[in-house]
């Protein structure tokens, strides 16, 4: 695939976001990636790169990491991520999406608008949420919203949300991209692009990182709920004009 000035910005944005909230790098990056290339392509790519980023902010926030969280969340994940690579081969992404934006945008709402949402978290709730990140992880390369939901019923700070999303994604990214290459969908071209998009996801994590010093916890979880409806909104859109698309 062919870099140009849309896609570094695209990956510089995506690295801020993710340094700043914790999760939104496939969220921010994958719509615009896939603006110059196709799914097959952005998603591996996107996950090669959340793997470095995911990594360096892990080191960064490794005091605040419990482990034994992070693996109730990720194992899980294993069941889902292999489901979400048979659906990006097979179902129709205008189907995945719009299933998976509804869902967004009912609970994204429902929390901003600060609707009575009483939910006791136990212990099954980890698995749930880690597997249907893993399996969104795969199919679309965002998998950041139900951990994300997860954190907020839980009312967690947000270095404490921001540490364990970017742990959990090490492991889900590494998995995924292991299954992936053994698919021979990572392409030596595809890698090679990590080259030209590396240095602009290291300014994107620097400022980030940065910024985020500086939001209190009841704005970070605000961001979070508007770029998840964002997010939902675009792609629930996406899905209508793929539909029209089809049945012309």
């Amino acid at each position: 695939m062919s870099i140009n000035i849309f896609i570094l910005l695209g990956i510089f944005m995506a690295s801020f976001v993710q340094s700043l909230l914790g999760f939104g790098f496939g969220m921010v990056g994958i719509p615009i990636l896939l603006l110059f290339t196709s799914p097959s392509q952005a998603i591996p790519l996107m996950l090669c790169l959340g793997t470095i980023l995911n990594t360096t902010l892990m080191i960064i926030y490794r005091p605040h990491i419990q482990w034994r969280l992070v693996w109730s969340l990720f194992l899980p994940s294993l069941i889902g991520i292999p489901l979400g690579i048979s659906l990006l081969n097979g179902l129709p992404s205008w189907a995945a999406q719009l299933i998976t934006t509804t869902v967004l945008s009912v609970i994204s709402i429902s929390m901003l608008a600060r609707l009575n949402i009483s939910v006791t978290l136990k212990p099954y709730h980890p698995p749930i949420f880690g597997g249907l990140s893993g399996l969104l992880s795969s199919a679309t390369g965002i998998g950041g919203p139900p951990l994300a939901f997860y954190f907020i019923l839980k009312k967690t700070p947000p270095i404490i949300t921001k540490a364990h999303l970017n742990a959990f994604f090490v492991l889900v990214n590494l998995t995924a991209v292991t299954m992936f290459f053994s698919s021979n969908q990572l392409p030596f071209p595809l890698l090679s692009a990590l080259l030209y998009l590396i240095p602009m996801m290291g300014l994107g994590i620097f400022l980030g990182v940065w910024v985020g010093r500086f939001i209190p916890a009841d704005l970070f979880r605000r961001l979070c709920l508007y770029l998840i409806l964002g997010l939902a909104v675009f792609l629930m859109l996406q899905s209508f004009s793929l539909t029209q698309i089809i049945s012309l």
